[in-house]
């Protein structure tokens, strides 16, 4: 999918290319870029974009920006985030 923005609903599988993901939940796949802003990601490798809002359950994040939201496990290849308050699922990006 590239060049488009998803409102609502479940992603299943593939790869999503760019453009603006506004809302609803990813299951499986692998993000190539664009800005996420709010959902649930429940599996897959996020390979760059901005990450708004949300909750991350699992999968690789491999680059990108981590602006907010809830990581509550997953693998970090490359970044600058680190655990937030007495949480372990919270992350924030290093300043």
């Amino acid at each position: 999918m590239q060049n488009v923005i998803w409102y609502d609903g479940t992603w299943n599988g593939g790869s999503w290319k760019s453009g603006t993901w506004c809302d609803g939940f990813w299951e499986a796949g692998t993000w190539c870029g664009g800005i996420w802003e709010d959902g649930t990601w429940y599996d897959g490798t996020w390979a760059g974009g901005t990450w708004y809002g949300g909750t991350w359950l699992n999968g690789t994040w491999k680059g990108g920006t981590w602006a907010g939201g809830t990581w509550e496990a997953g693998y970090d290849k490359k970044g600058t985030y680190h655990p937030a308050g007495d949480s372990p699922d919270k992350w924030e990006l290093e300043n």
